[in-house]
């Protein structure tokens, strides 16, 4: 089976993760809120294409997203441009049948020195910036839940 992958072409600017806890996504309803909202657009695509943004924070703290324009391609995603200022993650959706990261999401965590969150319907992981991969929501229908705080992994 074909995993889903992630392809970068990025000049990283200054931007860094900086102090983003990539483990308390989860328990952030700004930041799942986000996520939801990629879950959601991820959910409408048809043949397996994906759904891209950097998550960035603005000078309050707040959590957002700038999607990247859509490619269309099947099973992965580019970007070629410069990082946005405050950026601290990236995101993107899989195909429900590729529910993990992939080695490419991995390397490329590794690569870039940015969390990358790989989003379905039922399953939110995110890969850290050496490569680790931590699974945040495990086999919960959170991204059409009203409150997705409330299902987070125990």
């Amino acid at each position: 089976m074909l995993i889903a992958v992630l392809l970068f072409a990025i000049r990283l600017s200054a931007s860094t993760a900086g102090s983003f806890d990539v483990r308390s996504a989860a328990d952030d309803p700004q930041v799942l809120a986000v996520m939801q909202d990629l879950a959601l657009r991820g959910a409408h695509q048809v043949d397996q294409q994906e759904v891209a943004a950097f998550l960035v924070r603005d000078a309050n703290g707040a959590i957002s997203s700038v999607l990247w324009p859509h490619t269309a391609n099947r099973r992965s995603e580019h970007y070629d441009g410069a990082v946005p200022a405050g950026t601290v993650a990236i995101a993107h959706t899989h195909p429900i049948f590729a529910e993990r990261p992939s080695r490419g999401d991995i390397e490329q965590a590794r690569e870039i020195r940015l969390p990358i969150y790989v989003i379905t319907r039922w399953n939110l992981y995110v890969v850290d910036a050496t490569g680790a991969v931590m699974p945040l929501i495990e086999k919960k229908n959170w991204a059409r839940s009203p409150r997705p705080a409330e299902v987070r992994a125990e």
